[in-house]
């Protein structure tokens, strides 16, 4: 790097531990603890680290970075280091690495109590903001994902991940950041923009909140180069948070058949319209994907085996399964929710059954679960602990979907799980697709055409982001512990990225080695975002290629 003398791991570590003295020992990993606490991941073998710093002080971190400017390393940043299926820790380039932890940093601040406007820092979960909401009495809900409670909400946000909240879309609920850039002549400063951030001269007043309430602020809008990017380290953000509505209600609707996915489709897309200010996400789940969340693997975990037809029609029958199923959320008034059940029940007139959370024979259904049927996994559990997740309060009813194909682990999600230490083989194929029956239809085939190929099972959810596109969402699940079944993963997803962008299917997020293997350096957008790769971080000292093909 730009004729810096190399330096051994030993060295590295040695340095950092000189020139940041101040630190306790146990902060400053060496190769091999790092290895050990950061090197697991759900893409496959761990991956060496050369080094780790877990900080507790934002201001730590302008001194690590002037540190990587003068000596030539490169740091890549984690909030919790749980982005499973995407990379986890992994590095995009092979580059000397210094993992930066903030997950010490926890600190959340109260903006605007009235409005739901809150500060959070990189280590803040959604475990320990549901607590914070509850035990302060805010009358808002924690954004959540399927990652489970333990994992970073700030991270998300900049990653541009979603979840099933009143704001569907995290970062569209980012009002402001804090964060360095790492340039020599500025890492030492934290840099704060929108109204408040781009000059603090522009705010006179000690009392004033609206230079964190509005996005945007004044002159060219910078927060948004920090979000799937290696351009800056985000130390806090501003964050609005969904209101607790008046009322809440979960459905779920049964498709009758595959025929009718078409119509499916169609209704789904005109409550998108009609319902929009009540909805959180809609989810559109084919029938093994649901049996996946349902039912344990039939076949043993080790091999790389799919479900035989018979073995799906046989838990789909058992657990009440149809071939479709829509999920989604309502939050809203008393009086509006009941008429937007109304509005459902006439409309789905291709579903062979529609159930609400709030109706008689659910709650009757989770009494019986609870108190009579205890050792019997049913629906109903799922259905409760989805809704709870859409009311804001995390849990992992999620997770197991990465221990499919793990035969050391059995996943409980009342016990702490962690997908990447416990060696689940998981990668995301998540591209955007058109919101019409024809377009879906194609993508269908697509997947259950490619997956099977490579003995991946062609698990399907489209979440619906809005009436014209959606994300379509299919998990690559293999056995981490087998060479053959990460090859296979690894060429599957590589074959669902160049077949998909043929067909129009455009992913949003990809993991770290695709990130190096599929995105084109000489295509203007990659091009002009080196250029303010250079102009931030001359040096390349914060995560070399991520989202920033070289």
């Amino acid at each position: 790097m730009n004729g810096f003398v190399d330096m051994d791991k030993k060295e590295l570590i040695d340095l950092l531990r000189s020139e940041l003295s101040y630190m306790a020992p146990e902060a400053i990993l060496d190769s091999a603890s790092a290895t050990q606490t950061y090197g697991p991941n759900t893409l496959g073998p761990d991956t060496p680290i050369d080094g780790a710093i877990k900080i507790n002080k934002r201001e730590q971190i302008g001194q690590l970075l002037a540190l990587a400017n003068s000596h030539g390393f490169c740091i890549c940043p984690l909030s919790t280091g749980s982005n499973w299926g995407f990379g986890s820790v992994n590095p995009v380039a092979n580059q000397q690495l210094i993992v930066l932890d903030l997950s010490p940093l926890k600190t959340i601040s109260e903006i605007d109590k009235g409005s739901g406007l809150i500060a959070i820092e990189p280590g803040v979960t959604q475990r320990q903001l549901a607590q914070y909401l509850e035990d302060n009495e805010w009358d808002f809900i924690t954004p959540t994902t399927g990652a489970g409670p333990n994992c970073s909400i700030l991270s998300n946000a900049i990653e541009r991940g979603y979840g099933p909240s009143p704001y569907v879309d995290h970062f569209s609920a980012v009002t402001s950041m804090r964060y360095y850039i790492p340039h020599p002549d500025y890492c030492l400063t934290e840099n704060v923009t929108a109204i408040s951030s781009m000059d603090k001269n522009l705010t006179k007043s000690r009392h004033s909140k609206v230079d964190a309430a509005h996005k945007y602020g004044i002159g060219p809008y910078l927060d948004g180069l920090v979000t799937q990017s290696n351009l800056g380290i985000v130390t806090e953000i501003s964050l609005r948070l969904g209101p607790a509505p008046e009322k809440f209600c979960s459905f779920f609707i049964k498709c009758k058949d595959d025929k009718s996915f078409g119509e499916a489709v169609t209704f789904t897309k005109r409550l998108l319209m009609d319902k929009k200010g009540e909805l959180g996400i809609v989810n559109i789940m084919d029938k093994r994907r649901v049996c996946v969340m349902t039912a344990g693997n039939p076949n043993d975990k080790s091999l790389h085996q799919n479900m035989t037809e018979a073995q799906i029609d046989s838990i789909a029958g058992k657990h009440g399964i149809a071939e479709w199923l829509i999920m989604g959320s309502l939050y809203a008034t008393k009086d509006s929710i009941k008429a937007t059940k109304k509005y459902i029940k006439s409309k789905a007139t291709f579903a062979s059954e529609v159930m609400f959370s709030d109706s008689l024979s659910i709650k009757l259904g989770l009494l019986l679960t609870k108190y009579v049927m205890k050792s019997k996994k049913t629906q109903l559990d799922l259905f409760q602990l989805s809704t709870d997740i859409m009311l804001g309060k995390p849990n992992q009813v999620a997770l197991p979907l990465a221990y499919w194909r793990n035969p050391k682990v059995e996943p409980n999600i009342y016990n702490a799980l962690n997908p990447a230490k416990d060696k689940c083989g998981l990668l995301w194929y998540a591209p955007l697709v058109p919101m019409n029956a024809t377009n879906m239809r194609k993508f269908i085939d697509f997947i259950r055409e490619t997956t099977p190929k490579y003995n991946i099972e062609p698990l399907i959810t489209f979440s619906c982001l809005s009436a014209g596109y959606l994300d379509a969402t299919v998990p690559i699940i293999f056995n981490a512990s087998d060479p053959n079944a990460i090859e296979k993963a690894h060429a599957c997803v590589d074959e669902l990225f160049d077949g998909g962008i043929k067909k129009g299917f455009v992913p949003y997020r990809l993991s770290t080695k695709m990130q190096a293997t599929k995105l084109d350096s000489e295509a203007p957008h990659w091009k002009v975002t080196k250029l303010i790769k250079q102009a931030l971080d001359p040096n390349s000292i914060i995560s070399p290629g991520r989202y920033n093909p070289t």
